[in-house]
């Protein structure tokens, strides 16, 4: 076995050098920052940003598991680096690799601590109607009858289990179910998105990957898949469901190239799609809006703070770093109670 990854890159380190311009280092901008003087930017080595330390590690029979970092590795990141070498090259890009440009938006999009905040606020909203609903039908069910229910929500492999426990007082007639909102059920999560429905939805739309011939560059971010929509007063939606109909979904994969759909659009409706400079303009105004923490570029953006202010909070940032310290300790000590 080898030795296990514990510095998580949650966005790889190959993709960053596309922004790179001397391919160790990235041009950076932090949008939350301890005071006020911090630069608008910085140049963050590759191998240390866009990183946390065992956000992917699993503790199976007292040893660090690294089967989640490998099959993002294996499965994903490897077949995409050789599409990434015809993408910048130009090059026609087959079905088959643009499915692997799909899988790896994917996997993206769900593995970065952005998701794990929303992800996060979900279940805290549907576990409790979703759990009454299960409490209410396991009171009516004998235990023969419990045991041979499926399981609706079962884990992909390597992913873990939903981390849950039921428990019935048949006497008292009540029944309570707890579960835990942290990187167990985040990397469920995960397993659930790459290996489920929602995948195989984003591989039946069109999708394009576009060149751009003007002159304006588009950055990146610690978010880097975007979904979005124009509501009718003109505003815009972030984060707008992937099933909804002109739901515009894209991912910068160079500073010069993109990867999009609209949905419910057709391929040749896609291929039309023009890109100038008024409309990479809104679509880097749209990667920064829906950055995490670090906006990414070949080039220092003036304007940045004007798109989106930088939030000043030396308490918030100490509470990050202090979290971080203790992650791997406190999730592996509320899992173990799940086991």
């Amino acid at each position: 076995m080898g030795q296990t990854t514990h510095d998580n890159h949650y966005v790889p380190q190959f993709y960053l050098k596309y922004w790179s311009n001397n391919r160790n280092t990235i041009l950076t901008h932090d949008l939350l920052v301890a005071h006020k003087n911090v630069k608008a930017w910085r140049e963050a080595p590759i191998k240390g940003i866009a990183c946390q330390r065992d956000l992917y590690t699993q503790h199976n029979g007292g040893s660090a598991d690294d089967a989640i970092e490998d099959e993002f590795s294996n499965k994903y990141e490897s077949p995409v680096k050789e599409v990434f070498k015809k993408v910048i090259a130009d090059a026609a890009i087959s079905d088959g690799e643009m499915g692997i440009l799909v899988d790896y938006l994917v996997l993206q999009a769900v593995r970065t601590p952005a998701w794990f905040e929303r992800v996060s606020e979900i279940l805290k909203k549907v576990a409790g109607p979703t759990f009454e609903s299960v409490v209410k039908e396991a009171e009516g069910l004998s235990r023969d009858e419990l045991l041979k229910k499926k399981p609706t929500c079962m884990p992909q492999a390597p992913f873990p289990p939903v981390p849950f426990k039921v428990s019935i007082d048949r006497e008292e007639r009540c029944a309570e179910l707890r579960m835990a909102v942290g990187r167990q059920s985040y990397q469920y999560s995960i397993g659930h998105f790459l290996k489920g429905p929602v995948n195989e939805a984003l591989h039946g739309y069109a999708w394009r990957v576009a060149s751009l011939r003007c002159t304006s560059m588009l950055p990146t971010s610690d978010n880097p898949v975007v979904s979005f929509c124009m509501r009718q007063d003109g505003s815009l939606a972030l984060n707008t469901p992937v099933g909804i109909p002109d739901t515009i979904i894209f991912m910068p994969l160079t500073s010069h190239h993109l990867l999009f759909t609209k949905v419910g659009c057709g391929k040749e409706e896609i291929d039309n799609v023009s890109f100038d400079e008024s409309t990479v303009s809104v679509l880097r105004t749209i990667i920064i809006r829906n950055a995490f923490r670090y906006v990414f570029s070949k080039q220092e953006i003036p304007d940045i703070e004007s798109i989106r202010p930088r939030t000043v909070n030396p308490e918030l940032c100490a509470q990050i770093d202090e979290g971080r310290q203790v992650w791997d300790k406190a999730q592996s000590e509320v899992e173990q109670g799940y086991k």
